[in-house]
């Protein structure tokens, strides 16, 4: 099977966007969507939301579970602290991570013309928060926050019409705060701007894709390597995304201008600028995770 066990449907994407409204403003070489959310369909939306969350982690803990856990530790630290990961990792870290793959989803679903999709999420290659957990475990401290992941925090691919062929990547990076900090919109765009670390990114999917060995994976890994190894300029082939969720909502208006882009975003390629204001996100994000590891 593949990382991410199965894309989502028809009706998932339906369904998420009777949840979270969108409200389109398209300029050429700029898009911005502003999502806001239909309390009355959170019930029908969540539960697409939970299994999302879910997929994203699984290969992260698959693999911290054969990194870390060892029959050895007669006080099975690592195995209690998988039992908790991602659910009970450092508060600030987990909004993190909630962010980027609420970034995933939203580029599946709110992909403008192309169909985007997010073969698998690179946890993995952020194991400070679980090494922190372990940590916590052995020693009784509390927990500490662990630094950021470097990279792009998410990677979704549209494919051709054979496919098979990558014709186009979206690079995704997330923002999420519990309150508002134009600060970190204005960073966003900035990493998004500067970022010339495409080719080790698609190496971190392809080595992640690689391990889980399925013949969808295999297919998805080949695809990517293929992207990865083109002649053209993948420069050319990219598409910058911001997806900015929030607690504090704001008085009036949008967090982000509907009309141009952000000033410290000046590379030439098509931007995708996304906010959701998501009312007590902070607990929000903690009641997500005890329904995806109950």
């Amino acid at each position: 099977m593949l990382v991410r066990t199965t894309p989502l449907t028809a009706s998932d994407i339906a369904v998420i966007r009777g949840w979270l409204v969108p409200t389109l403003t398209a300029s050429p070489g700029y898009t911005h969507i502003q999502l806001v959310e239909d309390f009355a369909q959170r019930p029908f939306g969540e539960p697409i939301l939970v299994r999302y969350i879910e997929q994203a982690h699984r290969d992260s803990r698959e693999y911290f579970e054969r990194a870390f856990v060892s029959t050895l530790d007669p006080r099975g630290i690592a195995r209690t602290a998988l039992t908790n990961y991602p659910r009970k990792i450092e508060e600030v870290v987990r909004t993190g991570l909630f962010g980027e793959i609420l970034a995933g989803l939203v580029a599946e679903v709110y992909g403008s013309q192309n169909a985007w999709f997010v073969p698998a999420f690179c946890f993995r290659c952020h194991d400070d928060p679980f090494k922190a957990l372990m940590k916590s475990y052995e020693t009784g401290d509390s927990l500490r926050r662990s630094p950021g992941r470097l990279g792009d925090d998410c990677l979704a691919f549209s494919i051709e019409t054979d496919g098979e062929t990558i014709s186009q990547v979206l690079e995704c990076e997330a923002k999420c705060t519990w309150t508002h900090d134009d600060r970190l919109i204005a960073h966003g765009h900035t990493q998004l701007s500067e970022s010339s670390e495409l080719r080790l990114e698609l190496h971190k999917v392809i080595q992640v894709l690689h391990d889980h060995g399925s013949p969808e994976s295999i297919s998805w890994e080949l695809a990517v390597m293929a992207f990865r190894d083109t002649r053209n300029s993948l420069v050319n082939r990219k598409v910058d995304m911001l997806v900015y969720t929030h607690g504090t909502k704001a008085r009036s208006g949008t967090r982000m201008n509907p009309r141009s882009k952000h000033a410290n975003h000046k590379a030439a390629r098509a931007l995708v600028a996304v906010e959701l204001h998501v009312e007590a996100l902070r607990t929000k994000i903690a009641e997500l995770y005890e329904a995806a590891y109950p």
